[in-house]
């Protein structure tokens, strides 16, 4: 995820493709403390940056990962940074 991240600052990526590059990401986190707050903070930053982009609405996969683990901290940042910028939860 960070080599990602890294390339997505230097390359202008298709938002499709980072939709389905996050959707991997969630769809392989374990119920594992880390892997989620770690998924979380590159999806928020993929966000935060511009470079991702939900313009109906969140994915259902997306939806369902926030629900199961909103109680993590950074789980919830990501939730309200998804609601202040603009994207429909």
């Amino acid at each position: 995820m960070e080599v990602i991240n890294k390339i997505i600052n230097y390359i202008n990526c298709p938002n499709e493709y980072l939709q389905k590059a996050v959707k991997c990401v969630v769809e392989q986190t374990e119920k594992k403390g880390r892997s989620i707050r770690i998924s979380a903070i590159f999806i928020s930053n993929l966000i935060e940056m511009g470079h991702l982009r939900y313009e109906n609405e969140i994915p259902q996969f997306l939806q369902d990962f926030i629900t199961e683990n909103i109680s993590d901290k950074e789980v919830e940042k990501l939730n309200k940074i998804i609601n202040t910028k603009g994207n429909s939860m």
